[in-house]
């Protein structure tokens, strides 16, 4: 069955504009075009055409006088009008834009749901990569705070003189026996702890 939308785009007028021609021409319309209060305007196809022939003589500007004589005398108009494609319902009745609007609205919630979907998965992904910078960063800052505490013991442990750096052999060249040149090996003179730890700051043996 039609409905105010259908009239509305095949003949490019407003809703009230509709609902008006059906409380001036209400004689010639059914029952279901001027519903009470609260009940759905239903429109059969003889009141289509009722309201055809009204949009058909008022784009012709015709008054409603005219319009209600034209109707009188047993004139209808077309519907659907020529150029305007009809819609089917399950029952086999004419609806036009209705039916066109709705497969609209289930291919654009289809469309929303999988983007919202997508949108979900997207929004654990950023989670879960945020998680893992988080745990990044406190193994860094656990790192370094492993290696502060670690430079802090050395530098206590060398202050207290409880780490040695090994000297190097001093060599000397003498002459030997036999008047050959021979080596001897000095034992190292020991060192104050202040130059023990002067030679592990420096490096030096």
């Amino acid at each position: 069955m039609p409905t105010v939308t259908d009239f509305t785009k095949a003949y490019g007028v407003q809703p009230n504009t509709i609902r008006h021609w059906a409380s001036n021409f209400d004689s010639f319309l059914s029952p279901g075009a001027n519903p009470a209060k609260g009940q759905r305007r239903r429109f059969n196809h003889d009141d289509a055409e009722v309201i055809a022939l009204i949009a058909e003589l008022r784009q012709e500007y015709k008054s409603y006088e005219t319009i209600a004589a034209a109707l009188a005398a047993g004139d209808r108009g077309q519907w659907p009008p020529e150029g305007h494609q009809a819609a089917q319902d399950d029952a086999g009745e004419t609806r036009t834009g209705e039916g066109v609007s709705l497969a609209l609205v289930t291919q654009l919630t289809a469309r929303a749901a999988s983007l919202e979907g997508e949108l979900k998965a997207t929004k654990a992904e950023l989670d879960r990569r945020l998680a893992e910078i988080d745990d990044l960063k406190t193994a860094v800052r656990d790192a370094e705070k492993r290696a502060t505490r670690a430079e802090t013991i050395i530098g206590v442990q060398l202050s207290q003189g409880e780490l040695e750096t090994p000297t190097a052999p001093n060599v000397q060249s003498g002459a030997g026996s036999g008047g050959e040149d021979a080596t001897a090996e000095t034992p190292p003179a020991k060192l104050t702890r202040r130059q023990r730890l002067a030679n592990w700051i420096s490096g030096e043996g």
